[in-house]
């Protein structure tokens, strides 16, 4: 359904595109950021000190993190110029999320984590078309406030000495933001798949009830 970019909302296709554009920009910068990250914990973990090459890899994280952002912030934008329909809120609320969690993690499409979920369900709940945009634009904002946390301990101490208590817990809250964010991606993609308007996820549908309009489908709700 593409819950943060998405066709629920009518868009010409030149926008669609730019918007489809956007979305890709988004996903490379992402797991380019996650990549330099991992960098970063691999070298201090192999070292054991902060050698300063870390900080190189944290550095290119945010840079990576904040082209995620910008380009979140113009699909944002897009996305506010239109709202779903009546026929798209009634279907989105009727959605069997229990449903489609445990599919989903049975599958190996969705971690089987169901707090993340849960947050997730809530803001679909909402009803507001750009509130899991500007979820994950916050969670991005987070993560880089923690990279950055981190990156001012190691340079603030004696290259090559061995880590503090404090370095090592920075690492540690890093590597929770990014299982937790990567989770919560994970999540929203997953629900991006489900094709719009599609009856099959949805509870208390009479499939004989479904009228098809001359541009979409009207679902009448028990």
């Amino acid at each position: 359904m593409s819950v943060n970019c998405n066709t629920i909302v009518a868009l010409d296709d030149k926008t669609l595109e730019e918007k489809s554009s956007l979305g890709r920009s988004v996903s490379v910068s992402i797991h380019a950021a996650l990549s330099n990250c991992y960098k970063a914990i691999e070298t201090l973990e192999m070292s054991h000190t902060a050698t300063g090459a870390e900080a190189v890899y944290f550095y290119a994280a945010i840079t990576k993190l904040e082209a995620a952002s910008q380009a979140l912030r113009q699909m944002r934008e897009i996305l506010a110029k239109g709202k779903p329909s009546e026929a798209t809120i009634d279907w989105i609320k009727t959605l069997d999320y229990d449903r489609l969690y445990i599919a989903g993690a049975k599958r190996g499409l969705i971690p089987p984590v169901i707090d993340q979920w849960n947050h997730l369900v809530v803001l679909m709940k909402s009803l507001d078309h750009l509130a899991i945009t500007n979820c994950l634009i916050t969670d991005i904002e987070d993560l880089r406030g923690k990279i950055h946390s981190m990156i001012a301990t190691p340079l603030s101490s004696t290259l090559s000495a061995p880590l503090t208590t404090e370095q090592v817990e920075g690492l540690c809250i890093i590597q929770t933001a990014l299982i937790q964010f990567s989770t919560f991606a994970q999540m929203v993609s997953y629900l991006n798949a489900v094709e719009p308007m599609d009856p099959t996820w949805c509870r208390y549908i009479d499939a004989a009830k479904v009228v098809k309009g001359d541009d979409e489908a009207q679902f009448l709700i028990q």
